[in-house]
């Protein structure tokens, strides 16, 4: 696919323009004496906080090869780029679409309330879950980071949560001085839920979900 390999190689050029800055040097050796000892080599690592798991082996004479721990076992993974500090790959992913705290919600929803640090985020939860989606990932073997982007876009239905919305956002002030004050901003939060009756479609273009973890060796 041209849009994965596109993104493949703007990914590991941006991983090895930017990769030699790093004290710990441990994975990056251990990479080199698999990828280019005749001698060959396994190695184990992790990322995600211990959830995905890798293991890169060579044999005797050949170039390290990549898997990744599925629920069935270890999967070899291919189209793998082999940089100097780097592997590139997709051919994984994930679901459940962007967390709604990440989305960019471009919608008009009027905050009167904000001593919480509240923004209108606070307020929408996912209508159903998102399907898979694929990701090329990168991994530097210099900083033992995984930088992962979606492939395709990402579409996330929401749903305005109105009773929490109205709680938090009413007027809290009394007085005959604040009542056209109060009707107007419970004005405004009516029309709000009406105009999001109907929930809120929001889609994450291809590379915008950028994802980053620390990686260890086992």
């Amino acid at each position: 696919m041209r849009i994965v390999s596109s993104l493949l190689l703007l990914a590991a050029l941006s991983f090895a323009s930017t990769a030699f800055a790093n004290q710990d040097r441990a994975m990056y050796v251990a990479y080199q004496k698999i990828n280019y000892s005749l001698r060959g080599g396994n190695l184990r690592f992790s990322c995600e906080q211990g959830l995905t798991q890798f293991r890169l082996r060579s044999d005797f004479g050949t170039r390290a090869r990549l898997y990744w721990q599925s629920a069935e076992g270890w999967v070899e993974l291919e189209d793998v780029i082999y940089g100097d500090n780097y592997l590139s790959f997709d051919g994984m992913g994930r679901e459940g679409g962007v967390a709604v705290s990440d989305l960019e919600l471009n919608v008009g929803l009027p905050i009167f309330n904000d001593k919480n640090s509240k923004t209108a985020n606070d307020y929408f939860h996912k209508a159903q879950r998102a399907p898979f989606t694929d990701y090329v990932y990168v991994i530097d073997m210099l900083n033992q980071t995984m930088r992962a982007s979606n492939v395709e876009p990402i579409v996330d239905y929401l749903i305005l949560d109105k009773d929490t919305y109205l709680r938090e956002q009413a007027y809290q002030t009394t007085g005959r001085e604040v009542a056209s004050i109060k009707a107007e901003q419970q004005r405004a939060l009516q029309q709000a839920i009406e105009r999001y009756a109907d929930g809120v479609k929001v889609v994450t273009t291809a590379g915008k979900h950028q994802l980053q973890s620390r990686c260890y060796l086992e």
